[in-house]
């Protein structure tokens, strides 16, 4: 997702990390893997939130979720993650990683693209 060029000094964008994560994840992770994405993602919200920082990413996010539901139609009472480890079940921690990216950078399109 090139055309969106997130700062690394100063944002409160979930969405802006995970690009940034994308690019270069050992900068960020432990380990390229989905449970280190969720661990960073789990703590990024967290501060958010004790800083009563102010973001409609949750919806964006959400959206997300819900749109991956309808793609894979898949209906699940899980949060996020335990809905991608459930889809992606036969898949390693890095191939969700890498599956989390490639539906991730496909919402972003459509939605870019839904909303011009």
């Amino acid at each position: 997702m090139d055309n969106i060029k997130p700062s690394i000094r100063k944002t409160n964008s979930i969405i802006a990390m995970l690009l940034l994560i994308e690019k270069n994840p050992i900068l960020f992770l432990n380990s390229k893997s989905i449970d280190s994405l969720e661990n960073f993602l789990a703590g990024f919200t967290t501060a958010q939130y004790s800083n009563d920082i102010e973001s409609n990413e949750s919806d964006v996010f959400k959206s997300f979720f819900d749109w991956l539901k309808i793609k894979k139609d898949y209906a699940s009472q899980q949060g996020f993650f335990g809905l991608f480890n459930e889809i992606f079940d036969d898949k390693s921690a890095i191939e969700k990683y890498d599956e989390f990216y490639k539906y991730l950078n496909d919402y972003l399109l459509e939605i870019q693209y839904s909303s011009t």
